[in-house]
């Protein structure tokens, strides 16, 4: 709450002093300020730590285990258009069973979190931390890498998932950060 206020101070102090304005001109200046606000969201890049690779070919075929415990509604379709733009087909399975058609399993967690967006007030989730780790079918390691939000980035959690874990899964699959 404090946060809003200070932005909507902020925007309105050019306006000290004139009131001959037209009565629309705060909302507009509050579009203007939305607008601003929303293009230095999506230039706030997430980035990819704590990789770990051990040169194996990018897996054709992914079965991903579902994580009851982090419920986002868009993860796991983002966790996959993101494999899919890397070539990667992948289903996901509830329990890890052998699979002849699966090259890799895929395990997530991480943490989802509530907050209220700006100039919103509905509670939202958005995803606050996630950690990817590949292992072959037989249980041996192929990669990890992960992602969390910094504190001092508030706005950013507003991104959208498909770009948060974007650069996540870029490093799994092939070792190199961004």
């Amino acid at each position: 709450m404090i946060e809003r206020s200070r932005l909507l101070v902020w925007a309105l102090l050019p306006l000290c002093g004139c009131s001959l304005l037209s009565v629309d001109t705060p909302m507009r200046l509050i579009e203007l300020t939305r607008t601003i606000g929303t293009a230095a969201v999506q230039r706030s890049p997430t980035s990819a730590k704590d990789i770990i690779h051990h040169g194996d070919g990018i897996a054709q075929n992914v079965c991903i285990l579902l994580n009851p415990r982090l419920q986002l509604p868009d993860l796991l379709p983002a966790i996959q258009k993101k494999l899919k733009d890397h070539q990667v087909n992948s289903r996901v399975f509830e329990l890890q069973t052998p699979r002849s058609d699966c090259d890799a399993w895929l395990k997530y967690a991480g943490a989802a979190l509530w907050d209220t967006p700006l100039f919103s007030d509905t509670l939202q989730p958005y995803l606050d931390s996630l950690h990817l780790s590949l292992e072959r079918p037989d249980g041996r390691f192929m990669s990890r890498a992960s992602f969390e939000m910094r504190p001092y980035m508030s706005a950013a959690r507003w991104v959208s998932t498909e770009r948060k874990i974007e650069p996540v899964i870029k490093s799994l699959l092939t070792g190199f950060s961004s």
